[in-house]
């Protein structure tokens, strides 16, 4: 690791980032080879209690708690910042103030990740006294996930007369269909998912 920085160093790189395979609750030897530190970590960590084992919460600058769309993730962020306010002895500091940040990483413009990002560029250029002079402003939001609905398809042309004229149209397709107000909704782009198995599950119960 030693040898490898020292030549990205002499290459010019401006920011270097190490990337380690997973360091465990008692490994903290990236810190010898770095000035700021990131920990990511997920809300199935288990019992609150796991997290006096976890090392890293006493060293790291940043905590991430990634995947926040996980169910107990709130419960995790509150628990991760209760143990950081106890290893660093910031008893009287504001819950929000704590460089912990819940994020949606595989989630395009996260509010989470935005934050993330937003601390760290602040976190390096307290410790370091580098300013990389970023632009990006982060709104204060809480990550949470975003889902986009397909769009109905529309009507057949013979449908959409009969809807006009107040009647409902028939399902002509031979997939079970969802009927609704606006007619017959096709699950044939869902197959395959969770949801469209539960759906139609319940469609062939009733």
């Amino acid at each position: 690791m030693k040898e490898a920085v020292s030549i990205l160093k002499a290459a010019g790189f401006d920011l270097i980032v190490l990337e380690t395979s997973g360091i465990g609750q008692s490994d903290t030897e990236i810190l010898d080879h770095s000035d700021v530190s990131l920990y990511i970590m997920t809300p199935e960590f288990g019992a609150a209690t796991q997290l006096e084992k976890i090392d890293m919460l006493d060293f790291a600058d940043v905590v991430a708690i990634n995947k926040f769309d996980k169910r107990g993730a709130l419960d995790a962020v509150r628990d991760v910042k209760k143990q950081y306010k106890r290893n660093h002895q910031l008893w009287d500091a504001d819950d929000d103030t704590l460089p912990v940040v819940g994020t949606i990483a595989s989630q395009f413009n996260d509010p989470g990740t935005n934050n993330l990002y937003v601390r760290l560029m602040e976190t390096i250029k307290k410790k370091t006294g580098v300013d990389f002079h970023s632009t990006f402003h982060a709104h204060d939001e809480m990550s949470e996930k975003v889902w986009i609905i397909p769009r109905e398809e529309p009507l057949p042309e013979r449908d959409q007369r009969e809807q006009s004229a107040g009647m409902m149209p028939r399902c002509r397709s031979r997939r079970r269909s969802r009927i609704n107000s606006t007619g017959c909704t096709r699950l044939s782009h869902l197959r395959g998912t969770g949801s469209a198995r539960k759906l139609m599950g319940r469609l062939a119960a009733g």
